[in-house]
């Protein structure tokens, strides 16, 4: 994983720098979805937000491509329902 070191200590503790400092409502609700997330699924959220590429959060995490896929439509179809609340 030349290139993206970080990638290899990922320590997920908040969503600073991805959900909308501006406005508090959005904040909370959104930390409230992402806690809901189990570890692996916050991992494969943050990086995505940050722009890793599938391959580069596949080959960190030690699974496949689909597999993170997978994650992914995971991830939006729990966003897809929380919206809908």
């Amino acid at each position: 994983m030349a290139g993206r070191p970080e990638i290899e200590r990922l320590e997920i503790v908040s969503l600073d720098g991805i959900a909308d400092k501006s406005s508090p409502i959005v904040r909370a609700e959104l930390k409230e979805l992402f806690e809901s997330l189990n570890e692996t699924d916050r991992k494969v959220f943050i990086l995505r937000a940050k722009g890793y590429t599938i391959k580069e959060i596949a080959e960190s995490l030690n699974v496949s491509r689909t597999r993170v896929r997978e994650r992914l439509s995971r991830i939006k179809r729990r966003i897809a329902e929380y919206v809908e609340l």
